[in-house]
């Protein structure tokens, strides 16, 4: 999430494609450590998402969730749990294999990579040579 460094959310809204909790934990934790991987290449002590890709996601799966069953009219009326207070149904709008597929290839240069260099003073960290 923009401005929570360093906080990874696996139970997410628009995390889950509700196929399989096991789906959402491997393919989370497989992004996860990627980023931490690259956080230590780059001798980072601090990850956070872009606003930009953040906000990009997000309008990427409110266009996408109308394909989504419970945007049908037929579950117009529906009194459902998936159906949050707002009317939403915060479910990833994509198949498991993409899910699959985008843990392993999702850009890592839509994060920021920082290190703490004393004080609290925060310079990003780049690529070592």
């Amino acid at each position: 999430m923009p401005g929570f460094p360093n906080y990874f959310w696996m139970f997410g809204p628009y995390g889950y494609n509700g196929s399989s909790y096991f789906n959402l934990i491997e393919v989370s934790a497989r992004h996860i450590v990627r980023l931490l991987k690259r956080a230590r290449e780059r001798g980072a002590t601090m990850i956070e998402i872009r606003r930009e890709a953040n906000d990009r996601y997000f309008a990427e799966m409110l266009r996408r969730r109308k394909g989504q069953v419970f945007w049908q009219d037929s579950c117009a009326l529906a009194n459902s749990y998936y159906f949050d207070p707002h009317g939403d149904v915060p479910l990833r709008a994509a198949p498991t294999l993409e899910t699959m597929w985008r843990s392993r290839r999702f850009p890592l240069d839509d994060y920021r990579f920082e290190s703490l260099v004393g004080a609290g003073e925060r310079v990003e960290a780049t690529a070592v040579a």
